[in-house]
């Protein structure tokens, strides 16, 4: 069983999705994990809910690692 707050897990590999900075994983109340591309929102090319795992993407941008934000840049001088 899984603890409260913890990210919800797919039941397939995502493919290009994993590494994209458009991809989000979600969970319906019954526990269904699932992917959309919040780039679909905006891009006609794409689609909302992407059959995966996703091998090739006009849209795919990677992500950022998960502590670029948390980490100031390096004070210089």
């Amino acid at each position: 069983m899984r603890q409260l707050h913890e990210s919800p897990v797919l039941p397939v590999k995502p493919g290009l999705c994993a590494e994209c900075r458009h991809a989000l994983v979600k969970e319906t109340n019954r526990g269904t994990a699932y992917l959309r591309c919040e780039r679909a929102s905006w891009d006609d090319r794409l689609t909302r809910y992407p059959t995966l795992p996703v091998t090739d993407c006009v849209g795919f941008e990677s992500a950022p690692p998960a502590d670029e934000d948390l980490v100031p840049p390096p004070r210089r001088g």
